[in-house]
């Protein structure tokens, strides 16, 4: 899996499954943003993760527009 030049948002990525992907991913070129809400397990990521890494405390959710299913390779539903 090729990811550089890519930018993943990994939300919970300060542990367990969460900080494997954004370890794998950015082992694989990706820039990486992992968010959680624990301040001492997004110092640890960071720690982990590297300066090249961003951790945000804060729950996120990405929202999608209804209008994005005329783009190629996505649905409305």
């Amino acid at each position: 899996m090729e990811l550089s030049e890519k930018v993943a948002l990994i939300n919970g990525g300060t542990s367990g499954i969460g900080l494997e992907t954004a370890t794998l991913f950015q082992s694989e070129g990706a820039r990486v943003i992992v968010t959680g809400v624990n301040q001492a397990g997004l110092d640890a990521a960071s720690r982990e993760l590297g300066s090249d890494a961003i951790a945000l405390r804060g729950r996120f959710m990405l929202r999608f527009h209804r209008g994005l299913g005329r783009c190629p390779g996505l649905s409305s539903t």
